[in-house]
């Protein structure tokens, strides 16, 4: 009498089957997974949002760029420190010293808290704490992480000034000031944060800040007349890992840091996902953009408080008009994608 039992060809065919459905399922798991990743940065970003239109309403003006000027009092806090008594971090807020330099021992506590609405669960190097160091105090200073950074508009190249809704010399912006429109001008946007171990050999040009690999004359102003600005960009998009130049920042180390290689700034030069890059170690005159690994897009926070994903696919001269605050651009609601 036979005992009743698989074979071992019917074994295989249900290993065979069953192999089959985990191949089927998982891109689907992995899908629903960055699904809810993405809505999570969402969320961060709205928070921002909110926090940012209570400023205003508390002081009717948006938070600075940067506290202060290089060497003054208060020197380059950037708005995010503002913006904590916004964000349920009203103790936090009041463990700087607005008086002393963002790198004063005297901050060190401070600046190593992490805030969870500050990082976007979908750059895998976001949890990677470090330590930062500051090439011009030649110092080490400890300093928690950022993925989202606030809007510094276009190059100062091409319009020869600060354009975004956030300056870097200090001055004020309301909303009176955003005369393209709220809808139409972006306040904050994510973008990928510096990896540690991102290879000398072959790093991720969307995470660093690289020198482009010959130097363009920086004369300011004249919008896209501007020759030195068009030679920049050229450079800039044809940058590969082999022909990048010095590597000058990690972007995102330091949330408390005004300033754009290394803080909470960005630009909208190129679209986002573009290279990173800067013109021989100026950084105000470089494409610090935006960034992400959502599958083509990045979100971005508009001053009327809503967030779009943006296409890295989005016409470059759009994605320049929704960086500027007061260009007098003319884009199309449908063009904003």
């Amino acid at each position: 009498m036979r005992r009743a039992g698989f074979t071992l060809i019917e074994l295989l065919v249900v290993i065979a089957i069953i192999a089959v459905l985990i191949a089927l399922l998982l891109p689907a798991v992995q899908a629903a997974r960055e699904a809810s990743r993405r809505t999570t940065c969402i969320n961060n970003l709205k928070q921002l949002g909110l926090a940012l239109h209570n400023y205003h309403d508390n002081f009717s003006i948006f938070p600075p760029g940067m506290m202060g000027n290089n060497g003054g009092a208060g020197n380059r806090f950037g708005p995010l420190p503002m913006m904590l008594p916004f964000l349920e971090n009203g103790p936090l807020y009041n463990l700087f010293n607005y008086n002393l330099d963002v790198d004063d021992a005297a901050q060190h506590t401070g600046r190593g808290v992490q805030i969870n609405v500050f990082l976007c669960p979908s750059d895998d190097a976001s949890r990677q704490q470090s330590t930062y160091y500051h090439q011009f105090n030649a110092q080490y200073a400890y300093s928690a992480a950022i993925n989202y950074g606030a809007s510094m508009g276009p190059s100062y190249q091409l319009y020869g000034k600060w354009d975004g809704l956030f300056t870097g010399n200090g001055q004020p912006i309301s909303i009176a000031n955003v005369t393209d429109g709220t809808s139409q001008t972006a306040a904050f946007a994510e973008f990928l944060r510096a990896k540690r171990d991102d290879p000398v050999s072959l790093p991720d040009l969307r995470r660093g800040v690289y020198d482009v690999p010959t130097s363009s004359p920086s004369p300011d102003g004249g919008g896209y007349n501007n020759a030195s600005y068009v030679q920049f960009v050229g450079l800039c998009k044809s940058m590969t890992p082999a022909t990048a130049g010095t590597k000058w920042g990690f972007r995102g180390w330091y949330w408390t840091y005004g300033n754009i290689d290394s803080g909470a700034w960005y630009t909208h030069v190129l679209p986002p996902n573009s290279n990173v890059c800067q013109n021989k170690g100026d950084t105000w005159r470089g494409n610090l953009n935006s960034s992400s690994n959502h599958k083509g897009i990045a979100n971005v926070l508009f001053t009327d408080g809503t967030v779009r994903g943006i296409k890295e696919t989005i016409d470059e001269k759009v994605w320049v008009a929704i960086g500027s605050r007061d260009g007098g651009e003319s884009v199309n609601d449908a063009d904003i994608r």
